[in-house]
């Protein structure tokens, strides 16, 4: 399934169907799952509003809506809009809830506004739980 995907990534960067190459992801618990995303996400063609309204389709799997979930959160950390990940992410934590990498994501938002002890301990801690599901 790897190479297929890196196949189907690099040989189709302008003509492919987002939704296919987002069901095709291994676990989101593997590295992998970060990383084929992030290739994913440097095509042309996918774009926010694309992967928005993958998002908010409440007839597509939930796996293909946690996917555009990751990709948009990676696309708004990549670009510093800590206000549309940290709302996206409130938005979506209850219907993701049970995707190990969300801990993940999480982690990646509240490391920027950790400034208290207390508040920088809870980051370690979510990381920690990050760290054990392997999505980190």
């Amino acid at each position: 399934m790897e190479a297929e995907l890196l196949y189907k990534i690099d040989k189709f960067k302008g003509d492919f169907n987002i939704v296919d190459m987002l069901s095709d992801l291994p676990h989101d618990t593997e590295r992998r799952y970060e990383l084929f995303i992030n290739k994913i996400i440097q095509l042309d063609t996918v774009t926010e509003n694309n992967l928005s309204k993958i998002l908010m389709d409440s007839s597509a799997d939930i796996k293909i809506r946690y996917a555009a979930f990751f990709a948009m959160c990676t696309i708004y950390r990549r670009n510093k809009d800590y206000t549309l990940y940290g709302n996206l992410l409130r938005e979506h934590q209850e219907a993701f809830k049970d995707f190990k990498s969300i801990l993940h994501l999480k982690s990646m938002y509240f490391v920027e506004f950790a400034d208290t002890e207390d508040e920088i301990r809870e980051v370690i801690d979510l990381c920690k739980q990050a760290i054990k599901y392997g999505n980190v």
